[in-house]
């Protein structure tokens, strides 16, 4: 599920780091959610690809929870303002009818 070769993502000014589950954006910390870190990491690994809610929610649902794709919406909104208030330059892009994008 989750490509553990790849520790550290860096996209522009914004780094995932997948070991340590930690997001900064220059020398900023951006405060995170489970959830909003998984979605953040979801598109992050596949870069450049755009990701419909489905995939998201796949991504993060356990066995133990059904968790409707209009989360997903939620999520990314969340994260969106988070990024944006830690002044990170790259941000998720909706791609309407298709999903979503960090490039």
């Amino acid at each position: 599920r989750h490509d553990l070769s790849v520790p550290i993502i860096t996209i522009g000014d914004l780094v995932v780091d997948t070991a340590r589950r930690r997001v900064t954006t220059g020398p900023q910390v951006v405060p995170l959610t489970r959830a909003e870190y998984s979605v953040l990491e979801c598109l992050a690994l596949r870069r450049g690809r755009v990701i419909s809610k489905e995939q998201i929610v796949a991504w993060i649902q356990n066995a133990d929870s059904v968790v409707d794709s209009k989360i997903a919406e939620v999520w990314v909104s969340t994260l969106r303002k988070k990024l944006r208030e830690a002044g990170a330059v790259k941000t998720i892009e909706t791609r309407r009818g298709f999903g979503y994008i960090l490039e």
